[in-house]
């Protein structure tokens, strides 16, 4: 039972946080475009807390590596792997290793060959101010909830430092088949995901996910 409660929870977790945006500064504002080239290959990290669900009401912790590969790009439009690995708890794995590809402009919109994977960040036309928000409501189906909807508000908090890597942040709230909020930095001089950290609650599990760039 709990394996299948923990199953759709890590690919939300994963897949509602992963994008990246090309920062600069424009018209009082900021603006945020992705920048994806053929090749380019991205590892995150990721180092989940799943609260109470261990023996005695113990945390579980469940690693769970991810990776993004740029296939190709044409017309305006990249081509893009997103990978999650086998899931692990104590070396038990609890979760398949999965995979989609997502066609993507530079707005993180586009054609998706992936329903469940068309949830990377989506980015504003306009610069955004500090304090702005925008938010994206995707269709994900899972095991839990085939018809599910997730919605995320994000908001442009604005230029920050992670471990003295120049970033923005971006935070934002999860709402729909799944809840939460987290914490992304964006890295300014190449436009890739620097951090995330994102607690997302679903069908009485909340699990808390750290990722950071390999």
């Amino acid at each position: 039972m709990l394996r299948s409660r923990l199953t759709p929870l890590l690919l939300l977790t994963a897949l509602s946080t992963l994008g990246n945006a090309q920062v600069t500064k424009k018209g009082g504002g900021y603006l945020l475009r992705a920048h994806y080239s053929k090749g380019l290959s991205i590892s995150l990290a990721s180092t989940n807390t799943v609260k109470g669900q261990g023996d005695g009401g113990k945390d579980l912790k469940v690693g769970i590596p991810i990776s993004m590969k740029v296939l190709s790009v044409q017309n305006g439009l990249a081509r893009v792997q997103i990978q999650l690995g086998v899931g692990k708890i104590g070396g038990q794995q609890i979760s398949p290793a999965q995979s989609a590809v997502v066609e993507l402009n530079d707005r993180n919109q586009g054609k998706v060959s992936a329903t469940a994977a068309n949830v990377v960040a989506p980015l504003p036309l306009k610069p955004v101010k500090i304090g702005q928000t925008w938010t994206q409501e995707t269709p994900i189906s899972t095991s839990v909830d085939p018809d599910g909807k997730m919605k995320v508000t994000y908001k442009f908090v604005g230029p920050h430092t992670v471990d003295g890597i120049p970033t923005v942040r971006l935070d934002y709230a999860i709402k729909g088949m799944a809840g939460g909020t987290g914490v992304m930095e964006l890295r300014v001089s190449d436009g890739l995901l620097q951090s995330n950290v994102v607690t997302i609650n679903l069908s009485g599990i909340t699990m808390i996910s750290s990722m950071k760039r390999k």
